[in-house]
């Protein structure tokens, strides 16, 4: 009997507000953001609280977004035809969001009712810097080296005299930047290069990398330098690898293939000819000979690398 009753009292009191003209039951909506190569279409979307937007990659490219207020991600790494949802259920009234990819794509949602204005927003002014490195939201997590995105973008151009900046949206951000590889180790006097500014101002290539999260690495490349003339860093292991061949503990082919990672990761930086003339078809006694004794530290570093320049040339060694 008293369950009956409940039902009754439960059925009046759904008639009396749907039978009230003051009252309004809210039809949230799901809503569209599509993300083209042309950027953002709508690129101001209004909404109502509850509403559920979803971002849509339709671009060629992936796409990384954040707004400009907090930083927080709208969408992961989005790859073409991904999709990522949300529903606004707090006092948002405006979030203006930009591509990190695209930094000309721009766009907002908008609270239905409240005054606003697109032309005006204060975009932050490293959007229109080319000179600016981000880490994306989510290279914390070392997945963001399957899209190369874990700093945006990893190799940097620039003049001698520019100067770089770090933008640093990364939850669970790297607290130690260094310059160097994590393969050679920091490099002194690059200290903290990757945390905030640097100016440059002689030429040549800076890679550094994040103590933390050894995934994060990036190369500033500053005017026009030449490889060959950059200081050499060898990761030690090579050594120990070096001597192994050199007593034949392991083969040729894994020697070679050792270094080939090491040229193609841009760990040891050496000149590529754009044709190959001579083709040798195995490796001469001699460049055995210097891998042991640079191993031994009886040769130089740049003994060593001459050594791998002539496989390169001579299409032993193909990167």
């Amino acid at each position: 009997m008293r369950a009956w009753w409940i039902l009754v009292v439960f059925l009046g009191i759904v008639f009396l507000f749907s039978s009230s003209p003051n009252v309004v039951f809210a039809s949230h909506q799901n809503l569209e953001i599509e993300i083209t190569n042309d950027g953002f279409n709508p690129h101001v979307l209004i909404f109502h609280t509850g509403d559920r937007i979803t971002w849509k990659n339709n671009s060629d490219h992936f796409q990384v977004v954040v707004d400009i207020g907090i930083g927080r991600i709208i969408g992961m790494e989005l790859k073409p035809g991904e999709s990522y949802s949300e529903i606004f259920e707090s006092e948002l009234q405006v979030m203006p969001y930009f591509s990190i990819i695209d930094r000309d794509f721009r766009g907002a949602i908008v609270l239905d009712g409240y005054e606003f204005n697109f032309d005006e927003i204060e975009w932050p002014s490293h959007l229109d810097d080319k000179n600016v490195v981000y880490t994306a939201p989510f290279s914390a997590d070392p997945s963001c080296k399957e899209n190369n995105t874990c700093l945006i973008p990893r190799e940097l151009h620039i003049e001698v005299g520019e100067s770089v900046t770090w933008i640093h949206y990364s939850r669970g951000e790297c607290i130690s930047w260094e310059g160097g590889t994590p393969e050679t180790g920091p490099d002194p006097k690059l200290r903290g290069l990757g945390s905030n500014e640097r100016r440059f101002d002689e030429e040549g290539i800076f890679p550094y990398f994040c103590m933390v999260h050894p995934w994060k690495v990036g190369t500033i490349i500053v005017g026009n330098p030449d490889p060959a003339n950059q200081p050499i860093k060898i990761p030690e292991w090579i050594k120990t690898n070096a001597k192994w061949w050199h007593y034949d503990e392991i083969s040729e082919q894994e020697f070679l293939q050792g270094i080939e990672y090491l040229i193609e990761n841009d760990i040891i930086v050496v000149s590529i000819p754009k044709s190959t003339t001579n083709m040798a078809s195995f490796v001469p006694n001699w460049i055995k000979d210097t891998a042991g004794w640079w191993a031994e530290g009886k040769v130089t570093d740049q003994d060593f690398v001459n050594g791998i320049q002539w496989l390169i040339e001579n299409g032993i060694i193909r990167v």
